[in-house]
């Protein structure tokens, strides 16, 4: 079982339209001019664009570690140009593209958006081994074993609207999203794992000023528990929950360190 690569014609769409969503992105929330109804559109726009295209960044690395390193011309140079440049991205300027351009990602914070009750377990470093417990199944499984652990969770069957195993697993997960946030993006994405890292060093991020009152209402909206003035945001995907909830205009700021 494979993942289907991006069809050639359409690579440079994938590439072009992240590099500008992201640098708008970016604009905007400096600018502080992020709205709710602005952040929806997009995050519709990017689930569209992952059901129209197929390009979801997880398979690109998955065809890195598959890729036959002699298929210069084929997905291998893609995976690495469209990867290099996401994790320069998110170096710079933090998760903006796990926090809307990801069409899975995507998917999961529109889910997460449903009037339900929510879990929210502070267990941060129960995560971070269960996620990096996960990507070392899927690199171990891609070099050795040639074999996409994506295609498995149903990451291809569920952009390609085909009925399979895959595909039930993946919406099992997109209804889990309904109550606990992003549970893919978390714990089973490969990428994901490499750009919180890169998130956690990047030069702009969502910070507190010294105009903060300290009144923990960012702790205890945060779904993923990054809100303190200590954390490194490397789990922040930018949902903007905590400057929503903020009673001083301007404490929390999307600036450089």
């Amino acid at each position: 079982m494979t993942l289907i690569p991006l069809d050639s014609t359409l690579r440079p769409i994938a590439l072009i339209y992240t590099l500008a969503l992201v640098g708008i992105l970016a604009f905007l929330w400096y600018r502080g001019r992020i709205t709710r109804t602005l952040a929806a559109a997009v995050l519709v726009a990017s689930a569209v664009f992952g059901f129209l295209f197929a390009s979801v960044a997880p398979w690109q690395f998955q065809l890195l570690l598959i890729g036959d390193v002699k298929d210069l011309g084929g997905p291998l140079i893609f995976g690495v140009l469209i990867l290099g440049v996401l994790l320069i991205l998110t170096l710079v300027l933090g998760r903006l593209f796990c926090s809307s351009l990801c069409p899975l990602g995507a998917l999961q914070e529109l889910a997460y958006l449903a009037p339900v009750p929510k879990v929210k377990p502070r267990v941060k470093a129960i995560l971070y081994t269960l996620r990096f417990i996960a990507l070392a199944i899927i690199v171990v499984a891609a070099l050795f074993l040639s074999v996409s652990t994506l295609a498995y969770l149903g990451v291809a069957d569920l952009f390609f609207l085909s009925f399979s195993m895959g595909s039930l697993v993946m919406l099992t997960l997109l209804v889990i999203s309904l109550f606990f946030y992003r549970p893919f993006c978390r714990v089973l994405c490969p990428f994901g794992a490499l750009l919180a890292l890169a998130g956690a060093g990047s030069f702009f991020k969502l910070r507190r000023n010294p105009s903060c009152i300290e009144c923990g209402k960012c702790e205890f909206t945060c779904p993923v528990d990054e809100a303190k003035r200590e954390d490194l945001k490397g789990e922040c995907y930018l949902c903007g929950r905590c400057t929503e909830v903020c009673p001083v205009k301007g404490a929390i700021t999307y600036r450089r360190g």
